[in-house]
């Protein structure tokens, strides 16, 4: 509506808060649910709780591929792994791949890296990110 963008699907972890359990008693070691392996955050394959920097991974993986073809240059997919058994071994290789075109902003950059921090703890959460991200006005993403 009016040139908004509205970002939706980013509630796996709603779960966790919830008496929901992650895994279905029913089948060992299936989760209920599972995002595509491109967007989902390590801790989802090594079957670890989910949580908001679940989310924020997410995020991260979302605004590379968006400001990588936003700059004309499109990104490949940043997992090219089919399988859970498969995506440890090519995460930090993925990672470590990744660039950004030359006249790209290097404060974004730097803020969608963070936000692409293997372990959970170091990402920021969404209020710093709301803080000191320049991507952010306030509580509000700027259009880029």
């Amino acid at each position: 509506t009016a040139g908004e963008w509205k970002l939706a699907g980013f509630e796996y972890s709603a779960q966790e808060a919830s008496e929901v359990k992650l895994f279905s008693p029913h089948y060992v070691n299936t989760p209920l649910l599972f995002p595509s392996l491109e967007f989902a955050a390590p801790e989802y394959v090594t079957q670890s709780h989910p949580t908001s920097a679940s989310d924020i991974w997410s995020l991260g993986v979302l605004l590379y591929r968006f400001f990588s073809l936003a700059h004309g240059q499109p990104a490949p997919p940043l997992l090219s792994c089919r399988s859970p058994a498969d995506y440890l071994q090519c995460l930090q290789p993925a990672l470590s791949a990744i660039s950004f075109p030359v006249d790209f902003p290097q404060d974004i950059s730097e803020t969608v890296l963070r936000l692409l921090t293997i372990a959970a703890p170091g990402r920021p959460t969404i209020a710093q990110l709301l803080e000191t991200s320049p991507m952010c006005c306030g509580k509000e993403i700027r259009a880029l």
